[in-house]
């Protein structure tokens, strides 16, 4: 067989040797001195499962010398997935590894790729999968061990994106077991951005990356994709034409925008701003994407900041001015170029992590005294169809909590002020998993309220448990829903109003006797990842597919006529 340069090491002596046409292999073991009691083991990569064996010849030379075994049709082999060889010995209890495979060994062209889920913040032992999002085929699907590298094999001519999960092992069966955090857009090399220097370390503080003569354009709205791919807009800031990667959001593990193709500025500013990005319409997000860099502003008023929108709404004034937030601002109406541009780290993304620092630099509300016994429900009965006048019937989660002492209260008649005086004023809190659950974010530390949240669409888990964390909260999530599974953030709740008012009666209204709660509670992961490993993961460069899909979602998008087209490029 003719040698190639592709030689392949594992420990214990483990070499192999393929032929130029990946017809066959020379597998060699060296300083082996049990030669009638090993073999060798074929893996596939994907999965770590064994393939094949191979004896090694009883006619094995002496231990100080070369034993070598040779494989036939190694083109019959999953080559384009990838497979590793690890050295045998038989014992007493059966055939076991040596300590260590060898290299992976793939066909010419497939990328090797690794995971370490420790970089992820994933300290134990656990369960990986990388799964291509066209074909759903599986590229990696195994057990790693804590603080271990898993790698796996990728085809970078399917200009394909991945999806990217990590699971608790099963006690039982070793399998996958509940998941840890969220599942993750896994975006090939090929296909990321430039990330600067500050954002590659693991420093527990906030930390920013400034920019030169950086161009940001408005952005534009326009949800696309599908599944763990969707993003809901388009956004603009590049330096010599390339985009920023630290200028992008996570959301549950995906980047939360893509990015417009370069425009050319039309306007100048040379003194430094700090990029703020997009407020958010809604409280929720306002509160938890648009606020996520204003720590940076806190701390340099003197610095004027660059929002991309036209304008702040009143609720947006209000929360800044009780931040004591007093920058300069420019709106973002046009493609500039600014002189110097500085891009704060998220304090906070949601499903992925709250910073503590962050929630001491917005949570800064000494809230009012708490008054003995008294209860509120945070109630959603006029917002959407509840918002409806001269609805007869009262809604019965309304009516539920009204039995049991609660004060009905609707957030949105209240001002900011008045919202967070409510709040921290409360002995105990109930309300539905949204936006209204986000609000505890503005008030200081040691809140002696506990929040009760009703499941909807995150059981707990997301910027919920990453804000109970972060501010030390008193809250639990309960599932009272009728149907197992998630419902959508618009979907129906439907309540077992039954069960709940057993329970309440059990509890009186939720102020005692809390372990008649536990078969109601949820236990969200706590796992975060950061974002020092986030953005070196966002997706910059568009293939050539992708790029004629966005050019023609951002013509409709643009197009006065907003034809039915617009929605099926957007889920192309």
């Amino acid at each position: 067989m003719e040698q190639t340069a592709l030689k392949l090491e594992g420990e214990d002596g483990l070499l192999i040797f393929a032929d130029p046409n990946y017809r066959a292999a020379l597998v060699v073991t060296t300083d082996l001195d049990r030669p009638r009691n090993a073999r060798v083991a074929i893996r596939s990569l994907v999965t770590g499962d064994p393939i094949a064996f191979h004896a090694i010849p009883s006619s094995a030379p002496s231990p100080a010398s070369w034993s070598g075994t040779r494989i036939e049709n190694l083109q019959d082999l999953p080559l384009s997935e990838g497979v590793e060889f690890s050295l045998q010995y038989k014992t007493l209890d059966g055939w076991v590894d040596s300590r260590r495979p060898s290299s992976p060994l793939v066909k010419p062209g497939i990328l090797i790729e690794t995971i370490t889920p420790a970089e992820w913040g994933i300290a134990n032992d656990c369960w990986v999968t990388i799964q291509d999002s066209k074909s759903r085929k599986f590229a990696l699907s195994r057990k790693v061990s804590g603080g271990a590298t898993a790698t796996w094999a990728r085809d970078p001519a399917a200009l394909t994106r991945y999806t990217l999960k990590f699971h608790d092992v099963s006690l039982s069966e070793g399998s996958p077991g509940p998941a840890i955090g969220s599942a993750h857009r896994w975006v090939p090399r090929e296909l990321r951005g430039e990330v600067p220097a500050p954002y590659l370390s693991n420093s527990n503080d906030l930390q920013h990356s400034v920019r030169h003569r950086v161009v940001l354009a408005p952005g534009v709205r326009g949800r696309h994709g599908k599944g763990l791919h969707v993003t809901t807009g388009y956004i603009g800031a590049w330096v010599d034409k390339r985009p920023i990667p630290e200028a992008l959001l996570s959301v549950l593990g995906r980047q939360y925008s893509d990015f417009l193709p370069y425009t050319s500025p039309t306007a100048t500013v040379s003194e430094p701003v700090i990029y703020l990005g997009a407020p958010q319409s809604g409280w929720g997000h306002f509160l938890t994407q648009g606020l996520a860099r204003v720590w940076y502003a806190l701390d340099n008023p003197e610095i004027p900041v660059v929002w991309d929108a036209g304008s702040l709404s009143d609720f947006q004034r209000e929360v800044l001015n009780l931040l004591g937030y007093r920058n300069r601002e420019y709106f973002l109406k046009t493609a500039t170029r600014f002189t110097e541009v500085i891009f704060p780290q998220p304090g906070i993304c949601i499903g992925d992590y709250v910073h503590p620092d962050f929630t001491e630099h917005v949570g800064l509300q000494v809230g009012a005294p708490v008054v003995s016994g008294k209860k509120i429900l945070l109630s959603r009965s006029k917002l959407g169809a509840g918002a409806t006048p001269g609805s007869p019937a009262e809604d019965p989660l309304d009516g539920l909590a009204r039995d049991f002492g609660f004060e009905i209260v609707h957030p949105e008649a209240y001002s900011v002020r008045e919202q967070l005086d409510i709040l921290s004023s409360s002995a105990i809190v109930l309300g539905i998993e949204g936006s209204a659950m986000h609000t505890p974010l503005l008030l200081a530390g040691g809140l002696q309220t506990r929040f009760f949240a009703l499941t909807r669409h995150r059981a707990g888990s997301g910027v919920f448990e990453h804000l109970r964390q972060a501010k030390g909260l008193h809250y639990a999530t309960l599932n009272f829903k009728k149907e197992t599974g998630l419902s959508g953030f618009r979907g129906e709740l439907n309540l077992d109003f039954e069960a709940m008012r057993r329970v309440f009666d059990a509890t009186g209204g939720l102020e005692a006797n809390y372990a008649e709660l536990e078969p109601y509670l949820e236990n969200p992961s706590s796992h975060e990842t950061p974002y020092s490993l986030l953005v070196q993961n966002f997706q910059t460069v568009m293939p050539p597919h992708e790029e004629a899909l966005r050019k023609l979602h951002l013509s409709l998008l643009n197009s006065s006529n907003k034809s039915i087209l617009a929605d099926v490029a957007a889920m192309l």
